[in-house]
């Protein structure tokens, strides 16, 4: 059965239903295989990854805006959270099959849900992905300016780290504390 969607909130909507109702089939909600969900998430070698769990978004980062319509303004302390387009999602679904795809989703829910509540209790504004909005510009306390363009993240499933007196940071990895000290100070 294909449906048909009307908006890009529809597609996410459906698409976190999906992951909902495939963890909940997972007995313990843990992660069965970290070396394929670091892989597919674009995450670093092993070794790397011990020392930093987030990266510069100067990967995604833009200066030339020309639909502000299309531009969503932060200007305080937050972190959002960040999932793949449809595109990449099909390509790794066909490439790793059910059973892989599966499993990939667990890991990447389960350990963005393990963040999300380790930023709450830090007391940090957590936001969904914004679907209707191309451009996330950072405003930082000296007013200067951080704008990314979201399609530059579109195999990216993680969390953006913003500190107002800090750019900000992508990060996707098992553990966050360490990127919640580093970029918050908490």
């Amino acid at each position: 059965m294909i449906l048909k969607m009307k908006s890009n909130s529809e597609k996410f909507f459906l698409l976190l239903i999906l992951t909902l109702m495939i963890t909940a089939c997972t007995p313990s909600g843990a992660p069965r295989n970290e070396k394929s969900r670091d892989t597919l998430s674009g995450n670093k070698s092993e070794d790397s990854m011990k020392t930093d769990t987030y990266v510069s978004l100067d990967f995604a980062k833009t200066t030339a805006v020309s639909d502000t319509s299309a531009c969503m303004v932060i200007d305080k302390s937050m972190a959002i959270t960040v999932m793949p387009d449809a595109s990449w999602i099909s390509e790794q679904q066909a490439f790793l099959g059910a059973d892989g795809w599966d499993e990939v989703v667990s890991d990447n829910t389960y350990y963005q849900s393990q963040a999300i509540t380790a930023l709450e209790q830090k007391e940090i504004i957590v936001k969904p992905q914004v679907l209707n909005k191309r451009y996330y510009k950072f405003i930082l306390a000296d007013k200067s300016e951080f704008t990314i363009d979201k399609m530059r993240m579109k195999d990216k499933w993680g969390i953006i780290l913003f500190d107002v007196n800090k750019n900000p940071v992508y990060w996707s990895s098992t553990s966050i504390d360490g990127a919640i000290r580093d970029i918050f100070g908490k």
